[in-house]
């Protein structure tokens, strides 16, 4: 006679079998996301250069689309200055006095 017991399947975790992406990060995940310092994330914030955060009951959260663009504008700004013909400032200042 076959036991009356029957073995029970573990169920993988939703995240191990369907790929996703967050939509929303932590403090220390969008500095991470961002590949820089949570306190260097911190500063950017407060310099409004990166999004202030949405708070969702007692969490505070980032939203990642407006990380992306926030990053964005900023390499903008990077890429308009390499245009400069002299992005070094000491070779600029050499040009505007007339030397090389």
């Amino acid at each position: 006679m076959k036991s009356a017991n029957k073995t029970i399947q573990h169920v993988p975790n939703i995240h191990s079998v369907v790929p996703y992406q967050k939509r929303a990060f932590s403090r220390r995940e969008a500095a991470y996301y961002l590949g820089i310092s949570p306190s260097f994330f911190d500063d950017l914030v407060k310099n409004g250069e990166m999004p202030k955060p949405i708070h969702l009951g007692r969490r505070t959260l980032w939203d990642v689309r407006q990380l992306d663009e926030a990053f964005d504008k900023e390499l903008d700004e990077v890429f308009d200055n390499l245009s400069d013909p002299d992005p070094n400032p000491w070779d600029r200042l050499v040009r505007d006095r007339g030397g090389n």
